[in-house]
């Protein structure tokens, strides 16, 4: 990001993704922490996010239990595996369901 600040490639022209890479704070022991903070903040960080709620439980058991309708297509799901179910989040709330 630094880079990109260097460059004046910190502008509305351009937007940069990231998926879990980014780090907790700008700060760092370069003595460019100003810069590093204006770069990160055109930055939009994509990270997987699994609810803790027993609602998300419950839907986790109803996909468990919906898995042998599958079977026949090559899908196997063992009681105890975890259900994949990727919930994109944006720092701006938005949320995408894969």
């Amino acid at each position: 990001m630094l880079s990109l600040h260097d460059l004046d490639m910190i502008t509305t022209q351009y937007a940069y993704f990231t998926f879990e890479i980014t780090p907790e704070n700008c700060k760092g022991s370069d003595g460019r922490d100003e810069d590093a903070c204006e770069a990160f903040e055109g930055l939009m960080d994509i990270a997987n996010y699994i609810p803790e709620t027993q609602e998300y439980q419950r839907f986790e058991d109803k996909v468990r239990q919906k898995m042998p309708e599958f079977a026949g297509l090559g899908y196997h799901m063992q009681p105890d595996d975890k259900v994949r179910s990727t919930l994109l989040y944006t720092p701006d709330g938005t949320l995408t369901k894969k």
